[in-house]
């Protein structure tokens, strides 16, 4: 078994491998993606070969994302989910967009104006979904994970944190990359602002909420948790609707007894 630390840097069996998504992704910044190019990225190693790294950032990458969309706040029944290949950078802009699709936006109406807020913060989406990706430790062979709850979004990815790093050092702005070379490549694509960074932003951006974004660490994966925004007016509106129809009910059944009785 591989070094799990060096993953990324680890000579890829495959040295067959296109890379039509990263050619694109590249070009449309103006960035070359040529042989020096892959060298300085390391995605070409020192024996001329290319890296796991070049692997998880071409089409053939052999690790997929899979989202799942729940009934309710449990996972007993699927509503949706779906399962995305290829290039990390095609399951991050895949994946991404199905969870746009599969969250809510809710409407309130005052005088003339509407305001809309959506169920999650999408930059707060974004930053957990690239965290589940950059960080993960890939030498495991299982998928990165999004479950989609009616309260939640849970996002799941394998390898806990890098050894010797505590979850209060991470709390406290602490960073260490397990995929470092991964993690300049989205930098220089402009996909993250700076390392070490998208925890910190999450919890700026729940910092006013009621429920507060949930951030857990186990042996061998690394959870975290942000709540819908509107899930408690979902269900305040729920329980008022509920009345009124028991009340509308109750209030046919009266009139019915009492044409009856006449």
């Amino acid at each position: 078994m591989p070094d799990k630390g060096c993953y990324e840097k680890q000579c890829c069996f495959n040295q067959a491998l296109p890379f039509t998504k990263l050619h694109k992704e590249m070009a449309d910044r103006n960035l070359e993606c040529g042989n020096v190019q892959m060298r300085t990225l390391n995605m070409i190693g020192e024996e001329g070969l290319y890296t796991n790294l070049a692997l998880l950032l071409s089409d053939q990458c052999e690790h997929t994302l899979k989202i799942a969309v729940f009934q309710g706040t449990d996972d007993v029944i699927f509503r949706n989910h779906q399962e995305f290949s290829g290039s990390l950078l095609t399951q991050l802009e895949d994946g991404y967009n199905f969870i746009d699709k599969n969250i809510a936006v809710k409407s309130t109406i005052e005088g003339l104006r509407r305001e809309d807020v959506r169920d999650y913060p999408l930059a707060a989406v974004r930053e957990a979904l690239l965290n589940a990706i950059i960080h993960r430790d890939y030498s495991f062979t299982g998928s990165t994970l999004v479950n989609i709850y009616d309260d939640r979004i849970e996002f799941v990815s394998l390898g806990g944190l890098v050894s010797g790093l505590s979850m209060e050092a991470v709390m406290m702005g602490v960073s260490q990359s397990r995929n470092a070379n991964l993690a300049n490549v989205f930098y220089r694509l402009k996909l993250v602002e700076n390392h070490g960074t998208g925890i910190k932003r999450i919890r700026d951006l729940y910092k006013d909420c009621l429920k507060q974004a949930v951030f857990e660490s186990a042996t061998g994966a690394f959870r975290t948790t942000i709540f819908n925004l509107n899930f408690k007016c979902n269900i305040e509106k729920n329980r008022l609707f509920s009345a009124e129809c028991r009340i509308r009910n109750s209030n046919e059944i009266c009139r019915e007894q009492k044409s009856y009785h006449t």
